[in-house]
């Protein structure tokens, strides 16, 4: 469970980061506002997503836990 949960967290990382340098290089062409819309939705899953990561996490420490 503990490998699943550090997999989550790499993947949420390098997605956030993915999407941040997408948002930039969007504000350098000048399509930002084509993005703008997407934004509010965006943000919404991003939270989503932290919220199911960090439950994810502490439901890995209390099982490695309980194991030992």
């Amino acid at each position: 469970m503990f490998k699943f949960v550090t997999k989550a967290i790499k993947y949420y990382l390098l997605g956030v980061f993915g999407f941040t340098v997408a948002c930039w290089l969007a504000g350098i062409v000048g399509i930002m506002p084509w993005i703008n819309p997407l934004m509010p939705m965006f943000g919404e899953w991003i939270f989503r997503l932290l919220a199911l990561i960090l439950c994810l996490m502490a439901t890995a420490a209390v099982v490695e836990s309980v194991r030992q």
